[in-house]
């Protein structure tokens, strides 16, 4: 009978023993030759003392694929953390008293600088017409350049026009420089959101946003607050102590301490595409914001004219048709540029749920901005109360 099993002592082949599989093989037995591109990549992050990168399988939130984590990110302590924290908050806060305070102080500049009923509306317009329309703009020119100056730079413009504007004794140049205060506000809050993504770890993120939000509704609220109890300052009209010039004049004294301490803490927080932009000027889209200035100015400067004069008026319909032009003009003309270089990207719009935020956001405050001057209108001027009892009678 034949043995089928192999001679031991004879037999001096090896034995066909199948190699262990992978998953069984000891630790001390693998290994990987790593490309040469990734070798350098980790001895360079060795060499910095950084840590790996997250492992793919990785459920933690910092290791979401979607975070951009900016490159040579600095460290800030916790101190100068909430010291930047609230020189951004303040500004937002300055940047919409200058909004609300005016639907209380409107009547005290209209009797000063003798404006017309028909034009009482520019000394709110005037201001958030610029400052709506260059946000977009000076967002880009954060991204592409550098946050700090845009912030810092507009915050000292807008202290100096603003003790400028207290000594004014006409009423177009008040219109002029005002909408030129716009422009200087809108500078901070797209260059303070990306100065707070500069400073803050992403885990911080939506403390400091919260922070920074609130600051503006508090203001919203307590602007008319605010410019009630400056309106007890006996307006003189003539002279240089009406309610209004002293609103200016203490706003130039919070201002500019605070743009002079932003000059010299808020760190160069540069945006993503800063470094690597070519073509910056191209980039700035300068069509985009020019429509959107033309478009809101024009629709603004309608509705005020018809409101004024009648709805079947050449004033009315000439501005007002323009601006519906300029709009698909506008978003047109988003859609031709990559999305690199528009203001606002077409894939914007497809962030879920974006649009429907828009809508609403357009109806509350449409309907605010409304009404809201008119019934302060009707308790000062009708009723002949204080300014501070109209403030309060507006309160949510």
């Amino acid at each position: 009978m034949t043995s089928l099993q192999p001679n031991r002592h004879n037999d001096s082949r090896p034995s066909p023993v199948a190699d262990p599989p992978p998953s069984m093989a000891s630790p001390a037995d693998t290994s990987v030759e790593l490309p040469a591109y990734k070798e350098k990549s980790l001895n360079r992050r060795a060499s910095d003392n950084s840590p790996p990168p997250p492992s793919s399988h990785s459920t933690s939130f910092e290791a979401a694929p979607t975070q951009v984590v900016e490159p040579d990110k600095p460290l800030f302590s916790r101190g100068r953390k909430n010291v930047l924290l609230t020189v951004f908050a303040l500004s937002m806060f300055i940047d919409i008293l200058f909004y609300s305070a005016f639907f209380v102080l409107t009547d005290s500049v209209a009797k000063d600088l003798k404006i017309l009923f028909a034009q009482q509306s520019w000394v709110i317009t005037s201001y958030s017409v610029t400052f709506s329309a260059f946000l977009l703009f000076w967002g880009r020119v954060a991204d592409l350049y550098s946050a700090k100056p845009v912030f810092t730079y507009g915050f000292v413009w807008l202290g100096i026009l603003s003790l400028i504007i207290s000594f004014l004794k006409d009423k177009y140049s008040f219109f002029v420089l005002r909408a030129l205060a716009g422009i200087a506000g809108s500078c901070l809050v797209p260059s303070a959101y990306r100065l707070i993504t500069h400073v803050f770890e992403p885990q911080e993120l939506a403390y400091a946003f919260t922070v920074y939000g609130i600051s503006g509704s508090l203001a919203s609220v307590s602007g008319m607050i605010v410019a009630g109890f400056i309106g007890y300052i006996p307006d003189d009209v003539g002279q240089q102590n009406q309610a209004w010039r002293w609103f200016f004049r203490l706003m130039a004294i919070c201002i500019l301490p605070l743009a002079a301490l932003s000059l010299l803490i808020v760190p160069e927080g540069r945006g993503h595409e800063a470094s690597s932009a070519k073509n910056k000027w191209r980039r700035l889209d300068l069509v985009g914001a020019l429509l959107m200035l033309s478009f809101v100015v024009l629709l603004i400067l309608g509705l005020t004219l018809g409101a004024s004069y009648g709805w079947r008026k050449p004033g009315f319909l000439v501005p007002f048709l323009l601006a519906w032009v300029l709009l698909p003009a506008f978003f047109v003309w988003e859609n031709s540029l990559l999305d690199t270089h528009a203001l606002i990207p077409s894939k914007t719009w497809r962030i879920p749920n974006f649009t429907l935020w828009i809508v609403f956001s357009l109806e509350i405050y449409a309907w605010w901005s409304c009404n809201l001057l008119p019934m302060t209108e009707i308790y000062l001027t009708v009723r002949g109360e204080r300014p501070i009892v109209a403030a309060v009678r507006m309160l949510p």
